[in-house]
Parts: C-alpha cells; sequence; structure tokens
C-alpha cells in the first residue's frame, strides 16, 4: 500500500513541478488524504483548497470552518462556498452542477488549468451499477475517468485506482483528521443502497474487485475511443455546422444506413449532443429516417428541426422569420444581405450576388413576402400551387421557407423572386 501511495506522491511532483492546482476538499477520508499527497508532493503556494459547505448537516459549518483554519496553519488559500436551500428534486444533480461552476470560478480567478477530485475505486464501482441500472452509452458504462474535461479545466483523479479500505488505512497510519458525513449511512440515496448492500455482495464473489472493475472499464474506454474515432471519421463526411447556437446538419441516408444500428444511434447520439435527446428519442428518429416516406419535416424537440428529402437527412435549429415589405414608391430596396430590389415605374429588378431578374409590373404599390398556405401562381399551363411548384423542382425545405414572392396591390403572387416561371 505505501508504496502505491508513494507513486502518487511521484506522480504528482512530475504532472504539475511548479504549476497550481485547485483540490475540491469535502473534509472526508479522501478529499483529505489526497490533501495530504499534495502536501507531500508540492509547495502549499500551489495548492488552491476549493470547499462546498452544502448545508445540509449541522456538521457543515463545523467542517468548513475546520478546513479554512487547515489551510491558513499550512499557509493555503482556500476558497468555501454555502449552497442555498433547495426546493426541488433532484438536490444531487443541482449540488453537482452548483460544485463544479464554483470550481470553475475559482479556476478562473487563480488562472489555474487543472482540478484534482477524491473520487476512488469504490465510487467507480458504484458509479458502473448505477449507471446499468438507469441505462447510458458504452462510455458511460465505463465508469469513472480518471482525466476529463469541463469547460477547458482538466479534472484529475489520482486515487481513482485505490479502494476505500486502502485510503482509510493511509489515513489511519498518518492520524490524519477527516469528517464522515452521516448522509453516506443513509439509504435515501440509490448509491447508498448499491454502496450498503450490492458491493458488499459482490466483493464476497470476487475479493479483487476493484481489480476487475478497473480492468472492465479501461476495456470500455478504450473500445468507446475506438468507436468515436469512426464516429469521427464518419460526420467529417457529412455537412454539420455548430456555431453560436446555429446549428446544421445535413447526413447522406444511403451512407448512414450501411453502418450498424448500434452505429447508427452513436452517430445520431454524437451529431445531436447539443439537444442532450433521449435514447428512445433517437430510436424513435432513426424509426422515421426507415420510413418508407420520401419526405419528412417534424420537430424533434422544441428546438430541433428534422427534414427528410432527397436521400438526405437535416437536422436544425434554423427557423427562418416571415418576411413582408410594402414598396410605395420608386427606388432602391434592401432585402438581405447582398440581395436588392430596384423598383421604377414599371420595371423590378431583383438582384443577388449571383445574377440579376427583372419583372414587369403595371403599378405600385407592390408586396414582397415570404410564402403562404394557398398561394398559386400563374403559368403557361394554367395557376399552379406555388408548394407544388417548388416540390417539382426539388426546391430543399429550407430554402423553400426563405423563397419570396412578388406579389400585387391585392397581395395575389406575380413571380418567386429569383425563377423563372414558363
Amino acid at each position: 500500500m505505501e508504496n502505491n501511495f508513494d507513486l502518487v506522491v511521484e506522480k504528482l511532483k512530475e504532472q504539475f513541478n511548479h504549476q497550481s492546482i485547485l483540490l475540491a476538499c469535502s473534509t472526508g477520508v479522501d478529499s483529505m488524504v489526497l490533501l495530504d499527497l499534495l502536501q507531500k508532493s508540492l509547495n502549499p503556494s500551489q495548492i488552491i483548497i476549493a470547499h462546498v459547505n452544502h448545508q445540509k448537516r449541522t456538521q457543515a459549518n463545523i467542517e468548513e470552518a475546520y478546513i479554512q483554519n487547515f489551510a491558513k496553519a499550512n499557509k493555503m488559500k482556500c476558497y468555501t462556498i454555502k449552497l442555498p436551500h433547495y426546493e426541488g428534486n433532484n438536490f444531487q444533480n443541482w449540488a453537482r452542477k452548483k460544485r463544479y461552476e464554483f470550481f470553475l470560478d475559482v479556476a478562473n480567478k487563480e488562472n489555474i488549468t487543472s482540478i484534482l477530485l477524491a473520487h476512488h475505486a469504490d465510487d467507480n464501482i458504484e458509479t458502473i451499477l448505477l449507471r446499468i441500472l438507469r441505462s447510458s452509452s458504452l462510455e458511460g458504462y465505463a465508469g469513472i475517468k480518471e482525466y476529463a474535461d469541463y469547460q477547458g479545466l482538466t479534472i484529475y483523479r489520482p486515487l481513482l485506482n485505490f479502494s476505500k479500505d486502502e485510503i482509510i488505512h493511509y489515513a489511519k497510519t498518518y492520524n490524519l483528521t477527516y469528517f464522515d458525513d452521516a448522509s453516506n449511512f443513509e439509504d435515501d440515496y440509490t448509491r447508498n443502497r448499491i454502496r450498503h448492500y450490492i458491493v458488499p455482495i459482490l466483493k464476497k464473489e470476487n475479493p479483487a474487485l476493484v481489480k476487475a472493475i478497473h480492468s472492465y472499464s479501461t476495456t470500455l474506454l478504450e473500445s468507446s475511443k475506438f468507436i468515436k474515432n469512426y464516429e469521427t471519421n464518419f460526420i467529417k463526411k457529412q455537412q454539420v455546422v455548430y456555431n453560436n447556437n446555429d446549428y446544421f446538419a445535413k447526413i447522406n441516408l444511403d451512407e448512414f444506413f450501411k453502418e450498424t444500428p448500434f452505429l447508427q444511434m452513436q452517430i445520431l447520439f454524437r451529431i445531436l449532443k447539443p439537444f442532450s435527446l433521449s435514447k428512445e428519442c433517437i430510436m424513435e428518429t432513426i424509426k422515421q429516417l426507415q420510413s418508407f416516406k420520401p419526405n419528412i419535416v417534424k420537430k424533434v424537440n422544441p428546438h430541433l428541426l428534422m427534414i427528410k428529402e432527397y436521400g438526405y437527412v437535416i437536422f436544425t435549429n434554423r427557423n427562418p422569420e416571415p418576411y413582408y415589405l410594402k414598396i410605395n414608391q420608386e427606388g432602391k430596396y434592401v432585402i438581405r444581405e447582398d440581395i436588392y430590389l430596384e423598383v421604377t415605374k414599371n420595371i423590378c429588378n431583383f438582384i443577388t450576388s449571383s445574377g440579376k431578374l427583372w419583372y414587369n409590373t403595371n403599378t405600385l404599390p407592390l408586396i414582397v413576402r415570404t410564402r403562404k398556405n394557398g398561394d398559386k401562381i400563374k403559368t403557361k399551363n394554367g395557376n399552379i400551387s406555388i408548394s407544388d411548384y417548388l416540390t417539382n423542382h426539388k426546391i430543399p425545405y429550407l430554402q423553400r421557407q426563405q423563397i419570396l414572392l412578388l406579389c400585387d396591390k391585392n397581395d395575389l403572387p406575380i413571380a418567386i423572386l429569383g425563377y423563372i416561371i414558363k
């Protein structure tokens, strides 16, 4: 045991050298052992402590005061925060979000790029079992990562391969002060019930459970890494834009359906990650794509539109605004960037970066607007629905939504701007 912890000290010395790090310290045995290892590895000025007081227990204030005094006595910086009272029904998720926001804030203030967390092997076993119970991705089933990223902040867990028993033994060997959270011994949370009842049975079945879980986790993480590389190569061949909340992804369906059902799921999860879709939603989306309907326009959720057409599927959050302009006099009218109209007595010139078309008009006012249901236009073969005309000419859905009509004073279409009607 001693040599293993010595290796952690050597790695910390080598990895951080003169670099400052942030330690998330709850004052429990895990984080106090990690703090002790850091003291053996780095100068006190390199260690910044971040402590979150959840205000759920009377002892919480004692723990906060202890870590503040400990840091002061050992010449280390210490940041603390008290979380407000929470009225919701998912305290653990809410508290985790608040903790990470706090850690990121402290890291930014101190210009720190790495944060150390004291998760250990037993935490990983519990996490894996939780994710099996609740369903997850391949990467999720692998459990906790030794290294991860949170908004540019590197998360490192030096104790991830140590059991809880090894950590407690270290604390007792070096007579470390730590506090037990009484809520960890209750059965209110699923994780606690897994810890108290399931893990002991598994350890009885296999005394080397920690080693077995480490092997399982490593195998899944390596498999996930391989699949991610495969996904990346597939996605690179598609058209995906995600910038400043503008999302657009266009996927070739022939290429997509050459992949196995598992990879189809993985690819859509990856591409649509910004929208946090459930597994059930992804499965339903694939079912829609597999249908014999050649054209489908459907809201996946309030923020995401799916368009299946012409051998492709498009996912986007773009929602073109309706356009309306009434022209009462001659002049130049800017419609959109690089698109404008020049209106003279009997002619309307429609000018874009790709060309110019002119239309005869008899009188003002003229109206320029986007399509409405029921719009029709005159051709040499009679009137035709503008929607049918655009569909017959295979104009993509998003382009159809932005097409502008030139209308007479009675708001009846006389031209589709940019198109020659025969």
